[in-house]
């Protein structure tokens, strides 16, 4: 009776050695497989040299000694103030008034939604 006990265990540790090495082979695949993706990933971000880069477009030096002192639609500036100055005299024919505005803006009274 115990040869016969003896005999299962043996099978039984042939068994999961061979669970064991079918494992082991499946997680060799997996590890070859990532190495691959891992080398094709490093050629592909490698800088290219610059015979290799096509642009859509030539390449255009921007000069940046090119003031934009006058652009359409700007008014004059003032030399003192430093502001620009967009249309002669006051709009709509209105003196401008000195001082503060007496405009105050309305509030909207406070609604609590429900």
């Amino acid at each position: 009776m115990n040869e016969n006990v003896d005999s299962k265990n043996e099978e039984n540790i042939m068994k999961d050695n061979q669970d064991i090495v079918a494992l082991i082979k499946k997680m060799q695949n997996k590890l070859d497989l990532m190495e691959e993706k891992i080398d094709s990933l490093i050629l592909q971000s490698r800088p290219k040299t610059f015979k290799e880069r096509q642009f859509s477009k030539p390449y255009k030096e921007y000069d940046k000694t090119r003031r934009p002192s006058v652009r359409k639609y700007e008014g004059k500036k003032e030399e003192s103030s430093g502001e620009g100055k967009f249309y002669h005299g006051s709009p709509f024919g209105k003196k401008k008034e000195s001082g503060k505005s007496n405009f105050k803006g309305t509030k909207k009274p406070f609604r609590k939604t429900k």
